[in-house]
């Protein structure tokens, strides 16, 4: 552990390499879930845009292999961490791209969803302005998709059930302690972005 601390920048750039090659998607799949853990440092994930690693990542969220969905969208909660690099997902279409794998990953992979739910709520949480001064949020269009997403998930009422009891109650522990608890926090971001941001009107939304 202590060499990949001291060689973390060496390393990054490394991985780079292998995430470029699609005829190896076993090898970029890997290199992601690595890249995940190094990008928790700041001077990485400078590293990272620099090699618009970010553009790659968001490319891949349009894959169907849900190992490197997983994969791809831990590296992007780790990028948007930092406020100045959360516009890409606005620049390079990824707000659009994370919110289609949260739409179909409701009530068949929740804690893919959660995942969704942490970038989207680093991207938006903040008053973060950019040159032109407006602040970074969704469009109408994408959070009117979002609240209808949010209306299916949030009640547990509307959990769907299987003649598998044991797989039923793992579902409903899933939810419960990946999905919701970070979901419901984002719906209430977004609500709450009405007031703060002033970009659109949301009203009487329950």
């Amino acid at each position: 552990m202590e060499y990949i601390n001291r060689n973390s920048e060496t390393l990054a750039q490394l991985l780079v390499k292998y995430i470029r090659n699609e005829e190896r998607m076993d090898c970029v799949v890997e290199a992601f879930r690595v890249l995940g853990n190094l990008s928790r440092t700041t001077r990485i994930r400078d590293i990272l845009m620099k090699c618009k690693v970010d553009r790659l990542a968001i490319h891949h969220c349009q894959s169907d292999n849900v190992e490197l969905l997983y994969a791809v969208i831990g590296v992007l909660i780790n990028l948007t961490v930092d406020e100045d690099k959360r516009e890409c997902l606005k620049i390079h279409h990824g707000i659009d791209s994370l919110i289609n794998i949260f739409e179909y990953s409701i009530q068949s992979d929740w804690q893919l969803s959660s995942l969704v739910c942490k970038a989207l709520w680093n991207y938006c949480d903040n008053n973060y302005e950019k040159a032109d001064n407006q602040p970074l949020w969704f469009t109408a269009h994408q959070l009117k998709i979002l609240l209808n997403l949010f209306d299916e998930s949030l009640h547990e009422s509307n959990l769907e059930s299987t003649d598998d009891e044991s797989l039923d109650e793992l579902n409903k522990q899933l939810w419960n302690e990946e999905y919701f608890p970070v979901a419901s926090r984002l719906y209430q971001r977004i609500i709450e972005g009405n007031e703060y941001f002033k970009t659109i009107q949301i009203n009487n939304y329950s």
